[in-house]
């Protein structure tokens, strides 16, 4: 059974009611034990002192009450702070370990802005790099924009060599010593067709003031299955010879040349 303070307050009130009642009953007795002229009887002192005991009783099991609720009550608020001291040595647990999770994040934090600053660095770096490939790659371009091409072929008997071009072509000049006809044989660089090309144009230009005269073509391979067709040869123009080539049954590219008589 609990016992609780208003348990306690109504045990005490009840012992005093007893104790009132006891005394109250031996002074009656006390007092209807004297004699007809209100002489004691001998009893009115027994009387009393039972009254005592009971009052006194009934204070001893009042106090043993309270102290039962008291003990009751004390347990109950020691498990409650034992329970509070288990709940905050759990919450400590749980506050190390986020504490310790927090700090492993913030170092992972501090390792990628490391890498991150890194990176930019390598970004930063290659594009260096790279305007510097690109300079390099346009000054190569020029290079080879402005280079000599390798002189292939010869004057005919007959003749010489008056100009080289820097795509590899050449200017022959026909000897004509005694007359007033100055022949020219003007040759283009080879042009490299390309492999499914349908019609593709190589020419050569007469120099100014010449006028073409004829003209022709020829070419030359790096591979013995290289086929192609000339659709066309002739001067589209009074200063030009030009031959139309098609290399669609090769598979590799071919290289042709054309050439253009030029007179005045």
């Amino acid at each position: 059974m609990t016992i609780t303070f208003r348990n306690l307050n109504t045990l005490l009130a009840t012992g005093v009611v007893a104790t009132t009642f006891l005394f109250g009953s031996a002074t009656l007795q006390a007092q209807g034990n004297r004699g007809a002229n209100g002489a004691s009887n001998g009893q009115p002192f027994q009387a009393l002192q039972e009254a005592i005991s009971a009052e006194e009783a009934a204070r001893i099991a009042a106090d043993a009450a309270e102290a039962a609720i008291r003990a009751q009550n004390d347990a109950a608020l020691q498990d409650s702070i034992d329970l509070l001291n288990e709940e905050l040595e759990t919450f400590g647990a749980d506050t190390s370990a986020l504490e310790a999770d927090v700090a492993e994040l913030q170092n992972m934090i501090t390792y990628l802005e490391t890498d991150l600053a890194l990176l930019q660095d390598d970004a930063t770096s290659n594009e260096a790099a790279i305007t510097q490939l690109m300079d390099d790659i346009n000054a190569l371009d020029a290079e080879l924009a402005s280079k000599q091409e390798a002189l292939s072929g010869s004057c005919a008997a007959g003749s010489s060599l008056r100009v080289i071009y820097p795509d590899g072509g050449y200017l022959c000049e026909f000897d004509d010593a005694g007359s007033n006809l100055a022949t020219l044989a003007r040759f283009s660089g080879y042009a490299s067709v390309p492999r499914n090309a349908r019609a593709y144009r190589v020419y050569a230009t007469c120099p100014a003031g010449y006028r073409v005269t004829g003209g022709g073509h020829y070419s030359r391979s790096l591979s013995t299955a290289t086929e192609f067709n000339v659709l066309r040869s002739y001067s589209p123009t009074s200063a030009r010879w030009e031959a139309v080539v098609s290399n669609t049954e090769s598979a590799v590219s071919v290289q042709v040349r054309a050439f253009a008589l030029c007179s005045r």
